[in-house]
């Protein structure tokens, strides 16, 4: 043995009692001696020195760090799972993952290794995919030279119901607590499954999961199979800078098959453990909030429990995706790989050079703008003039982006900062050409006739169905009502208007719309 060697498992040191004539002098026969002293299986040993990875034929350091992967290990043999794209991965198995990190932290949450690129000491709250990979993920799976998924999965296996599009750049705990939000919001079983490149991948043969087609990789088949796209975005919005991640988000919203992909958007506070969702349309748990309010009977109220929900999703990130989001200038670490990915989302021939312009482009460009910005308007509404800069722009962006839509259902009932100027910005980023609007105004306090002054110009003329709530905006008048009715669509089917507890008004109200000036 080494004159100086010191080998620590965690905080403890580890003794060490070498067989009669034996010799340490590689990390191989460390290895070997701990297998044999300590019953750590070779498989399952992690040594490093100074924060950085041993291999086993390097000559041994003075001192060593011992980390037993064995935790990581469910069963004793893997469950091998042969197509990719049924390689799910649950709540509780990642929330595993994290507790083994925390187990293996020092006080104050640091970890005993350095990050690859900054050499900087690795936390628990801030470690990435990248760095999670080199220390867990492939040395946990190397000697089966499998997945991680199919280290810990359960033996009946894991099909996705939901895939995750994300960078690998935020933090794992980030992304964790991402996904425990999803899975309370849309109310999913703990036997329900998400798809992740990093677990369901074999990092050990990546080529085989990686083909020159887009549309024949395990990422496609994978979203093939779910319902719906958890797009989980950092700080800096980076998926929408990454091609990879632009063709996922592309997928889900171009695909073709009978039931729509569901998209939702996610992020978290960079180290917390809270996470905020935008998501496709009202979920299980919007509609039990509603049911434990004194509006459990109101028709449509879940809407508004959805609005005050996502108005949490920070306004600076909306902002910051709304100038990213361009398919065509998202960058690939693997030039050709952005060919393919271009010439699939345009249906061109895999290796032509791709176009520079593209309805196909447009498309998604527009579809995912449109999703941040309709999802920010309750949010710039709730806060006032405070947020008027933000709505101004965000409001040319949904009259922008959302052109072409039919229907538009926007509630910001119990939005008591809005005011009639906010008003009338808003309602300028109102689609011109839709068939459908449902605008709840509710218990918006502070308008008064001259926001639906505002408001009315703006009422598309396309319009067949319509629904309006002033629903207890107390300082409205006839002078309101009577703007209303001149501003009704003449090819109007179905009308529903709402102006309870608007005590102002008079039986004039009531004239003025059933019997509209002209």
């Amino acid at each position: 043995m080494a004159a100086q060697l010191h080998v620590m498992r965690r905080k403890e040191a580890l003794s060490l009692e070498p067989r009669a004539g034996s010799t340490l002098r590689t990390v191989k026969d460390l290895m070997e001696e701990i297998q044999m002293s300590h019953a750590i299986p070779i498989s399952c040993q992690l040594l490093s020195s100074n924060g950085q990875q041993l291999d086993s034929a390097d000559e041994l350091p003075c001192r060593v760090l011992v980390t037993d992967l064995g935790p990581l290990r469910k069963r004793r043999s893997i469950t091998e799972i042969s197509k990719t794209e049924e390689r799910g991965i649950t709540l509780a198995q990642l929330q595993e993952l994290m507790a083994f990190l925390e187990a293996e932290a020092e006080d104050g949450g640091k970890l005993p290794w350095r990050g690859q690129q900054d050499q900087e000491i690795l936390q628990v709250k801030l470690i990435n995919l990248y760095d999670l990979t080199h220390w867990v993920i492939k040395p946990a799976t190397s000697s089966d030279a499998c997945s991680y998924v199919e280290l810990v999965a359960d033996p009946q296996g894991q099909i996705p119901r939901w895939f995750v599009s994300h960078a690998w750049a935020e933090a794992v705990n980030d992304f964790v607590a991402c996904v425990q939000r999803h899975s309370t919001l849309r109310q999913l079983a703990e036997t329900d499954a998400w798809w992740v490149c990093a677990y369901a991948n074999n990092q050990h043969e990546l080529g085989k999961d990686l083909t020159s087609d887009p549309r024949s990789t395990s990422f496609f088949r994978a979203m093939s199979l779910c319902e719906g796209l958890l797009l989980i975005l950092d700080h800096k919005a980076t998926p929408f800078q990454r091609i990879w991640c632009c063709f996922e988000q592309s997928v889900a919203l171009t695909s073709t098959r009978a039931q729509r992909m569901l998209l939702d958007i996610a992020t978290a506070e960079q180290g917390s453990d809270s996470a905020v969702i935008i998501t496709d349309g009202v979920t299980k748990m919007d509609l039990q909030e509603k049911a434990r309010t004194i509006y459990r009977n109101t028709h449509g109220y879940e809407d508004s429990v959805k609005a005050h929900r996502e108005a949490q999703f920070p306004i600076s990130l909306i902002l910051q995706a709304l100038t990213l989001i361009n398919v065509k200038k998202a960058s690939a670490s693997q030039a050709l790989d952005k060919v393919r990915i271009l010439n699939s989302i345009c249906h061109q021939p895999l290796d032509a050079e791709p176009l520079d312009s593209s309805p196909f482009y447009d498309e998604v460009d527009r579809g995912l703008r449109s999703i941040f910005a309709l999802a920010a308007l309750p949010a710039c509404a709730k806060g006032g003039q405070a947020r008027r800069a933000e709505l101004e722009l965000i409001a040319e962006v949904v009259q922008k982006d959302t052109a072409d839509r039919d229907t538009l259902n926007l509630n910001l009932t119990d939005m008591k900062e809005l005011t009639d100027d906010l008003l009338g910005i808003l309602a300028a980023g109102i689609p011109g050409r839709l068939h459908e609007l449902t605008l709840h105004l509710t218990r918006c306090e502070q308008l008064t006739d001259l926001g639906v002054k505002a408001l009315c110009p703006f009422i598309p003329k396309t319009l067949s169905y319509l629904v309006l709530s002033l629903h207890a905006c107390g300082k409205i008048t006839d002078t309101s009502v009577q703007v209303i009715g001149s501003a009704l669509p003449s090819g109007l089917k179905q009308l529903r208007l709402s102006f309870g507890n608007c005590e102002r008004l008079t039986d004039a109200s009531l004239r003025s719309i059933a019997f509209p000036p002209g």
